[in-house]
Formats: structure tokens, sequence, C-alpha cells
């Protein structure tokens, strides 16, 4: 039997909202946020009669679930389909005590984890409730933005027609400029490893700082020596070549590594407006 259609369980066959919300439920618990094109192809076939909007609304309401809105209340959630047929999930995560512009929006969060599972192209997303205007500018920086479908409970609208005369990104970069570098999730080639910099961070673990005539090490004067640190920098170098910063072309990645031993990379973006 199918491991995402069927009850592990019972052994039966699942309904179509059930299988859903258990393959949400794999995507987090796994860390990738991603729903497979073969688990989507599953989950439409699990009911025949739905529509793709309505399988990525159905998932849009199981993934909510995963919000993190202690300011708002307001759990949002997201789903992006890639070309590739797998969708990508997002949540909007606020951090508590802080204004709500310093928040991750469920739009960006699906649209990063289309990045880090390099995907080239959103084709569709659906979302909770309409996109605000920030999340609507920043799915502006994709390639062919206003052709994105964008579904949500009150119906179905191309970007185009929630942005209506939008800034974007073929506002202040030439075409030639936006095809050599790429635009949002298209592969590109203009960042280059250079100039990376290791801190120590046991000291500010322990409260004692870093001291302030601490000079930063370059990487590659400790790596021949050191091989956890040699890995750590290759999943930085990783994440830096994701960055997109055709504005300011001053890109940034990070991977950081915890006291249990999990790394957590990320990147810089940027948006026209």
């Amino acid at each position: 039997p199918n491991s995402t259609l069927t009850d592990a369980r019972t052994r039966q066959p699942m309904n179509a909202t059930s299988a859903v919300a258990r393959a949400v439920a794999i995507a987090v618990t796994r860390g990738d946020f991603v729903i497979t094109a073969q688990e989507l192809a599953e989950l439409q076939a699990a009911d025949g009669a739905t529509s793709l909007g309505d399988v990525l609304q159905t998932i849009v309401e199981c993934v909510k679930a995963h919000a993190r809105p202690p300011t708002s209340g307001f759990n949002v959630g997201a789903a992006a389909l890639g070309a590739s047929g797998a969708v990508y999930l997002g949540v909007n995560v606020e951090l508590n005590a802080v204004p709500l512009n310093h928040s991750i929006h469920a739009e960006q969060f699906a649209l990063v984890t289309a990045m880090a599972s390099d995907e080239r192209k959103i084709v569709m997303i659906s979302t909770t409730a309409a996109p605000c205007g920030h999340c609507r500018q920043f799915m502006n920086e994709l390639r062919d933005a206003s052709e994105l479908r964008c579904v949500m409970p009150s119906g179905s609208w191309t970007l185009a027609e929630l942005l209506p005369h939008s800034f974007g990104p073929l506002d202040l970069l030439d075409e030639t400029s936006a095809s050599r570098e790429g635009l949002l999730l298209e592969e590109r080639s203009s960042n280059v490893r250079d100039g990376v910099t290791v801190w120590d961070m046991r000291a500010c673990i322990s409260g004692d700082g870093i001291p302030e005539d601490a000079v930063p090490r370059r990487v590659d004067e400790i790596l021949e020596s050191n091989a956890s640190l040699r890995a750590l920098t290759e999943q930085s170098h990783s994440a830096f070549a994701k960055a997109y910063a055709p504005y300011s072309k001053s890109p940034a990645g990070i991977c950081a590594r915890t006291s249990c031993g999990e790394e957590f990379r990320g990147w810089s973006l940027e948006s026209a407006a």
C-alpha cells in the first residue's frame, strides 16, 4: 500500500483530507517542508474531482497549524507549486515582542524553501488569505511574475492582477544584467567565494563576548587542520551561492552549527521595493 495514502495503523486507504494532513506532517517532520511531485500526484489521485488549486488550499489549511504568530495571533500558510511538480510549504514566523515588519511571511518562507531545493520556477502559490503588499512585491522578483497564479479562499488571480502597475527588478536592472545574474530562483554564477571569515562563538555562548582586539581569521588559514570547520565552511559556501542580491551586489551566506551538532543555513535576499 502507498505510504502517503494508507493509514499506518489500519492499513486502510485514507480520505483526501487526511492524506494531505499526513503529507504535510511528513514534510514538516522531515524538516524540508517539501511535498514531492510524486506525493502531490498521489494526493490528487485520492480525489479525482478535486482541482490542483483545491489540493493546494487543503495543504495550506494543514500547514498553517505550524505557524508561529505570537504577536498577531493570525496563522498563515502558503504552498508554492514549482515547475518540477513539487510543492514548497511556508508559514509565518513572528518574533515575540518584535514589530511585525521583522516577521517572516509565509510566502517568503515558501519561496526560500523552493530555493533550498533548487527549484527554478514557481507557477502557482496558494495562501491562507490574500498576500500582503510586501509579499506581492517580493514575489514580483520572480521571472514572469505577472503570470504567477495566486490562489486563496476568495478566488484565484494572477500576480499582475494583484499588483497592477508594479515596480520590479527590470525597472532597476537592464535585461542583459537580469539574464546574466538571474532573477529570484534562477541559477546565478556571479556569487564568488571570497573573504570568508570565522568567529569562535564559544566566547559569546559563555557570556564572555568577543574581545575587542579579536580579529576573525580567514577560513583558508585553518581549514587544513580542522575537518569539522571545513565541512561547515562548505555549507556556508553553498548558502552564499544561493544569495540573491542584484541591487546591492553584496551577497551573503551563513551556516551556523549548534552545540547539538545541528546546522542551519541562510542567505541574503533582496527586493526592488
